[in-house]
């Protein structure tokens, strides 16, 4: 199965965020989602996405909209990722990367822009930058908010 495309409904999900928390996906169904995956919080790579996400993360709330990484690292790793580099957006926890398989996202860098239960975007990044998907995902929220 290939990454999910625009107009695909969102598959649903329950996980445990970086705190052990129950999270849905219907928890960020009052505005914008953007989610993005990556494989692993070590690293160079992964680590510099998530600061890319955090550097950015002032003009996604300025967008009105959700922001979500999701890895397959264990609570306690990513808990440990989270408050080391300061993160202002939740992590998602998929230990066994079913999340992942559904969005057709397993092992990527893969990006989507999720409204009203629908994905909207779908985008999956350079291997190396993340750049690319965050200036995409806010072009896409703020269309969705009529700040064009």
């Amino acid at each position: 199965m290939g990454l999910l495309k625009a107009g695909s409904i969102a598959p649903d999900f329950i996980c445990k965020n970086q705190d052990g928390v129950d999270v849905k996906l219907k928890d960020f169904s009052d505005k914008p989602l953007v989610m993005f995956f990556f494989p692993s919080n070590i690293g160079m790579i992964c680590t510099r996405e998530n600061i890319e996400f955090k550097e950015n993360y002032q003009k996604f709330i300025d967008a009105n909209c959700h922001v979500v990484g999701i890895s397959g690292d264990k609570i306690k790793k990513q808990k440990k990722f989270h408050c080391k580099n300061d993160l202002p957006f939740p992590l998602l926890i998929d230990r066994k990367r079913k999340i992942e398989k559904a969005f057709g996202a397993h092992f990527s860098r893969a990006t989507f822009v999720i409204h009203n239960g629908e994905i909207v975007l779908s985008h999956l990044t350079h291997w190396f930058t993340s750049k690319s998907h965050i200036e995409e995902s806010l072009k896409v929220v703020e269309f969705l908010n009529g700040n064009k």
